[in-house]
């Protein structure tokens, strides 16, 4: 008798944290398996918040998933155990249900996001979306979470030395209260409308 394929994922459901923050900054999305990596990167940075500004990584296991604004891979002292985020499609990391993998933005600010599978999805969905979420993203460049730590007690307290530069610098780009689902999944939308996600069509 054959024996039965198991059917592979074709979609994953996946929740988003920033480490460290005082306040709960998360995110839960749903990504199609033919997604490559790099393209995850831009759905992560769209639905955060993020203004994709700088270096990211990712780590899969011993694994590390990269590239650099120049195109060629980011390698560490393990460039045996680099892949190319670039060629990477999520179902060929062979993720399933419970799967961790860690997303590293801004080398130098370090935002450390924890990423969990959640759920398995064996039908194709059309594009990514953004489905839940809590916390405002920080700024970028604010220096990390002490900086932003620092940053969110300026910004609350008006009698605060530096009140009126951290709220002159960050509006615009810091949007404090309930995170808008609506807005940052229609942000995904507009940057994966549906298509194919695969290639460079959509870095």
């Amino acid at each position: 008798m054959a024996e039965l394929r198991r059917p592979r994922p074709q979609a994953f459901q996946m929740e988003v944290w920033l480490l460290d923050a005082s306040g709960p900054i998360k995110r839960t999305i749903e990504v199609p398996a033919r997604l490559r990596v790099r393209q995850l990167h831009s759905v992560l940075q769209l639905a955060m918040g993020w203004r994709n500004y700088h270096l990211y990584e990712f780590r899969w296991g011993p694994y590390f998933i990269s590239e650099s604004p120049d195109g060629e891979l980011y390698v560490d002292e393990h460039p045996d155990l680099v892949l190319d985020a670039r060629q990477e499609t999520l179902g060929r990391l062979g993720l399933g249900k419970d799967s961790l993998l860690t997303y590293l933005y801004d080398f130098g600010d370090n935002w450390v996001h924890a990423i969990r599978v959640t759920q398995a999805i064996y039908q194709p969905i059309p594009r990514p979306r953004v489905i839940a979420g809590e916390g405002p993203c920080p700024p970028e460049d604010v220096g990390g979470i002490g900086g932003y730590e620092q940053f969110l007690e300026a910004w609350a307290d008006p009698e605060h030395e530096e009140h009126d530069q951290m709220v002159e610098w960050a509006t615009g780009w810091y949007t404090p209260g309930a995170f808008d689902v609506a807005a940052a999944d229609l942000r995904v939308a507009k940057k994966f409308p549906g298509k194919r996600a695969s290639g460079e069509a959509t870095p």
